[in-house]
């Protein structure tokens, strides 16, 4: 537990709040958060911290989350308890809990059982009776961390910070809490910058949003950051696979059920559409949705209603819809397996996101990224990469992009034993990615025949603007021929 503040200790902290206005004249608004963050889990010795901006609605947003080895905190792991932070926005003053898991009010909210949360401590920043914002801090390791005697020095940090922020946020409107850095989205890529600008601009608007890309590229990363800076951020992202769920469930995944509407429901359910109202759906791989799904889906899209497995009653979803696909979906609608009408529908705003193998520049901060939160996981010190690590890593083609890197820094942790003077991992511990079997330098005759085929009738489909029949009386073949090859399958 932190110890009461002596002469000295008060007369540092007075300093940094002197040092906290003079940085605000000069430096951006992304930078005087940090700097109000990393000192607030200074001077608490909380083990993480999260400070809350609010928008012009009131609505609060993660401006940035930092750890105490002033370490940013990855975006999917920045969650607090918005139960907490409403209860001391309520009282207008600070609020510390010694055991949140046992406090009677606190108890059974959601966040507080998900996160296992113990020590909280919540600073509302109030300016002019007004709160813009909440500094919240965390221990969730220990009870009773969080020493009264903080309050003290933290009440007059917050006050003084309340005041620096309102400030610079008047000279800078426009740098407003969600920046690419802030929500852990950043790159050093030219073509990944200009995404990240356009995903901006994007997320101020309610138009339905197509993310292109391999798969692994972080399609779903960008959507929950588009989420994030859009008026919709404090309802709910909703994400599905719609490849990883069988057809038979698919409609009732969406769209929920009532009681008794097949075997096995036993009780009303919601479906995802009705959970995203007033949020955001994300439908990854929507390329693989049945054909009379996606008719649906465009009824949804354009009536904002639907009606649930087993009901006779329509309901109402007001939902703003991210799809991403690693599929090309024009020639999916010329093959006639996508419906053009919903391509069309959902084609309003596209980014294409590039593979980890043309972003090079960024691929050792994202490795360093997974290390510390492995590190983290796995309770190991491991802080980084060496030389050899990095030049391996440089090296590999990933064909499975950032999500095959993750689970590449993954197993290595897991595999490397931790010895006295080791901090980093080495090319060493990376040796498995030699084991991966590498495809062979040619395909087959018959597999390079089969795929010339297939491509040429493609192209002979789109050259017939998708007439299927037009196209095989030009090639002069029959059209079921014509199918078997799209297909894959070799003429008999």
């Amino acid at each position: 537990m932190t110890s009461n503040l002596d002469s000295a200790s008060r007369l540092k902290w007075y300093e940094r709040i002197l040092n906290l206005s003079q940085r605000a004249t000069k430096e951006s608004i992304e930078s005087v958060c940090q700097f109000l963050m990393d000192d607030a889990i200074s001077a608490a010795s909380a083990e993480r911290g999260i400070l809350l901006l609010a928008d012009e609605k009131g609505k609060m947003r993660v401006a940035i989350a930092r750890y105490d080895t002033r370490e940013n905190v990855l975006k999917d792991q920045q969650n607090y308890s918005d139960t907490i932070v409403k209860r001391a926005i309520e009282m207008e003053a600070p609020l510390i809990l010694d055991d949140a898991m046992t406090h009677p009010d606190f108890a059974q909210a959601k966040s507080v059982i998900t996160n296992q949360l113990r020590s909280v401590l919540v600073l509302p920043l109030f300016f002019d009776k007004k709160c813009i914002g909440v500094i919240y801090l965390e221990n969730r390791n220990q009870a009773a961390f969080f020493a009264p005697e903080l309050l003290e020095f933290l009440t007059l940090f917050a006050t003084h910070g309340a005041i620096v922020l309102h400030a610079k946020l008047l000279q800078s409107p426009s740098e407003a809490p969600s920046t690419p850095s802030q929500t852990g989205v950043r790159s050093k890529n030219s073509k990944m910058q200009e995404i990240l600008k356009q995903a901006e601009q994007a997320a101020r608007t309610e138009s339905s949003i197509l993310i292109l890309g391999e798969t692994g590229t972080g399609k779903e990363v960008l959507a929950r950051h588009i989420h994030t800076m859009s008026n919709r951020a404090r309802n709910g992202f909703v994400a599905i696979n719609c490849s990883a769920i069988p057809e038979t469930l698919i409609e009732s995944e969406l769209f929920g059920y009532k009681k008794g509407a097949f075997t096995g429901a036993m009780a009303d359910r919601a479906g995802l559409v009705k959970k995203a109202h007033n949020g955001t759906l994300f439908l990854d791989e929507i390329g693989d949705l049945p054909l009379h799904m996606q008719a649906k889906i465009l009824r949804v899209l354009q009536e904002k209603t639907f009606m649930p497995v087993g009901s006779t009653v329509e309901e109402r979803s007001e939902f703003r819809l991210i799809a991403a696909t690693h599929k090309p979906l024009e020639e999916a609608v010329v093959q006639g397996f996508f419906r053009q009408d919903l391509f069309f529908r959902i084609n309003t705003l596209t980014f294409k996101l590039p593979p980890l193998r043309q972003r090079s520049e960024d691929l050792l901060e994202i490795a360093a990224d997974f290390v510390r939160h492995a590190a983290r996981e796995h309770g190991k010190r491991f802080t980084g990469i060496d030389e050899s690590a990095a030049s391996v890593l440089l090296q590999h083609e990933w064909p499975g992009n950032i999500r095959q890197l993750q689970n590449a820094i993954q197993r290595a942790m897991v595999l490397t034993q931790e010895t006295p003077g080791k901090s980093v991992l080495s090319g060493q511990d990376f040796d498995f990615l030699n084991e991966s079997p590498k495809a062979s330098a040619l395909p087959s005759l018959s597999e390079a025949k089969d795929n010339f085929i297939r491509n040429y009738v493609k192209k002979a489909i789109l050259i017939h603007k998708g007439n299927k029949t037009k196209a095989a009386k030009a090639l002069g073949v029959d059209p079921k021929t014509l199918y078997r090859h799209l297909a894959g399958e070799d003429e008999d």
